[in-house]
């Protein structure tokens, strides 16, 4: 297993180095002049130069790329002069906010879109099954800032069950951290749970129909044991690569979700700094969000090898 997680790793490297590299000729194609704006409006053309020399963009694009991808190892992502610090604290700090989203929001979607996709698929075409299928059908073409704010309206303004905006950190509250979470964290995994249920049916369907599935069953298995022990098991790699895409979705998606909820994560600093054309803020989130998926990538391969050990051959 340590091999195969070492030989994952040496293969992440090209891919973090090319997309630091895109992520830095993106941001020289931008429209804007974060000098001009940094200087002001009514700053002179000398302000100007001065200020782009302060950020060192009077320098060749070489020299400024060198010196990024040199910073990347000692985590040095830039300084964002909007906010005075360094691109890599001021991800730091907004972290937990983002990963208690994302990671509440896979784990939301992943139990319960597995679980209605079993459900429909063992009550395959049925009321029970329609009515599963129709649902992730809504989950999946509701947009996650409508639903958002009706569950605004009537968890948190009518119902008052749970707060509308604002973070609780697990430190100092668990059950404030899960009622604070919970609305958020619903609205983003509620397309995706849309999304793993009708998956989840179609693969466990196909699974059913096995030989080994009818052997189990002919020889008197409970029903929960022929399909969580034997035909779930088969199922679950091409469900955790479609978990392991979802992913992607779903840090976009923080951004609208953060937004809306008034929660000081990732996305809402990233959308800031498009705002106030914070380009070294924006280039360096674009790579801290890459290095992220690589991650996540890692951890869906190790799941592959752990529910199916010839992986580790391959």
């Amino acid at each position: 297993m340590i091999r195969y997680i070492v030989k994952r790793l040496l293969s992440a490297i090209p891919v973090l180095l090319m997309v630091s590299i895109l992520a830095f000729i993106v941001m020289q194609f931008v429209p804007g002049d974060s000098a001009s704006v940094l200087a002001g409006q009514d700053a002179t053309p000398e302000e100007v130069d001065f200020v782009r020399e302060q950020l060192g963009l009077d320098q060749p694009w070489p020299i400024r790329l060198q010196s990024w991808l040199l910073g990347l190892p000692r985590g040095d992502l830039g300084y964002s002069y909007t906010l005075k610090r360094p691109v890599s604290d001021a991800i730091w700090e907004r972290l937990p906010v983002t990963f208690s989203l994302a990671g509440l929001s896979i784990l939301f979607a992943s139990v319960f879109g597995i679980l209605l996709g079993i459900v429909s698929a063992i009550y395959h075409r049925t009321w029970i099954d329609t009515a599963a299928m129709a649902g992730s059908l809504v989950g999946v073409a509701v947009p996650n800032f409508w639903f958002g704010l009706v569950a605004i309206l009537i968890f948190s303004v009518n119902l008052k069950w749970l707060p509308a905006s604002g973070y609780v950190s697990p430190a100092d509250s668990i059950s404030g951290w899960l009622a604070s979470m919970a609305l958020p964290a619903i609205t983003l995994g509620t397309s995706s749970m849309g999304l793993i249920s009708r998956f989840t049916r179609s693969v466990m369907l196909e699974q059913l129909g096995q030989d080994y599935v009818r052997t189990a069953s002919a020889k008197g298995l409970p029903l929960f044991k022929v399909v969580g022990k034997h035909a779930l098991k088969n199922a679950m790699i091409p469900i955790v690569t479609v978990i392991g895409v979802i992913f992607s979705l779903t840090m976009a998606g923080a951004i609208i979700v953060e937004s809306v909820f008034s929660l000081n994560g990732i996305g809402r600093l990233m959308l800031n700094a498009i705002m106030q054309r914070d380009y070294q803020l924006l280039q360096g989130g674009l790579v801290f969000v890459a290095f992220s998926f690589v991650f996540y990538n890692l951890l869906v391969d190790i799941t592959y090898a752990v529910l199916d050990p010839r992986v580790r051959y391959v």
